[in-house]
């Protein structure tokens, strides 16, 4: 158990005890085994906390409802600050909360980040296998084309921060910490599967089969990551969703069999 669990498992063994106002750091620390300036650096002074306990004890109904407030004021502070810009303290004050608080749901700015990741990879901008493997199947692989080109951009110019955000993020790559969110993440895995239904689609006959099915999945993502830049240095001259038919001609120019 890391350091930080353990101040928040002794704060709430305490707190299911005892009244907020009567815990104190020195409690914590010694029901934790940790020093008293340590659990001061995760939970703050007395005041916050008492806030933070008064919050997060033991309450059913609590934790979801901080949880997706820190979750929307992280993206507004990262959306502002960026993501190497942005503290956890900003984050907790643009929520209303103690940073203590944060700190009870989230390890650290990294922790708080990949939450948001996951949320996004639920959108349209997000493509799995499976989605472009039932859409094929249904539409025929023109129209899927077309429609998961359409869903991408569509999002993109309705969440201009989130995309912009996650850019500046992926750019940071080379840093560790950065490289282990897409290693947990999979990102890699999932790019296989991706490659992976292309070649399956161009046994079928669906796609073009001599080109590799790798490029061809390097040829639609920078197609359409390269819009979304675009459009996110100068929104003014890009319309995303009136260019999604123009960028899916491209794309099935590339994509689509040799007679």
């Amino acid at each position: 158990m890391s350091t930080r669990d353990r101040i928040l498992a002794a704060a709430r063994q305490l707190a299911q005890t005892q009244p907020p106002q009567d815990i104190s750091l020195t409690a914590v620390a010694q029901a934790a085994g940790v020093s008293w300036p340590t659990v001061r650096r995760y939970l703050g002074n007395k005041q916050q906390l008492q806030a933070f306990l008064a919050q997060e004890s033991p309450q059913v109904d609590q934790p979801l409802d901080t949880r997706s407030r820190i979750l929307a004021s992280a993206q507004r502070v990262f959306a502002q600050q960026g993501y190497a810009g942005a503290t956890l303290d900003a984050i907790a004050a643009d929520a209303g909360l103690t940073k203590g608080a944060v700190y009870w749901h989230f390890a650290s700015k990294i922790d708080l980040f990949i939450a948001l990741l996951r949320q996004h990879r639920e959108s349209p901008l997000h493509v799995t296998p499976e989605q472009v493997q039932q859409l094929f199947a249904q539409l025929g692989p023109a129209a899927a084309i077309k429609t998961l080109v359409t869903q991408q951009l569509e999002y993109a110019q309705a969440h201009p921060d989130w995309c912009r955000l996650a850019m500046e993020f992926y750019i940071q790559s080379r840093q560790a910490d950065v490289q282990q969110v897409f290693q947990d993440m999979d990102y890699q895995g999932e790019l296989t599967g991706l490659i992976t239904i292309l070649r399956q689609l161009q046994d079928q006959g669906w796609l073009n089969a001599s080109v590799d099915a790798q490029m061809l999945e390097t040829y639609w993502s920078a197609l359409v990551n390269g819009l979304i830049l675009n459009y996110i240095i100068d929104p003014e001259t890009v319309d995303l969703t009136a260019e999604a038919e123009a960028i899916t001609q491209l794309l099935w120019q590339g994509l689509k069999p040799i007679e």
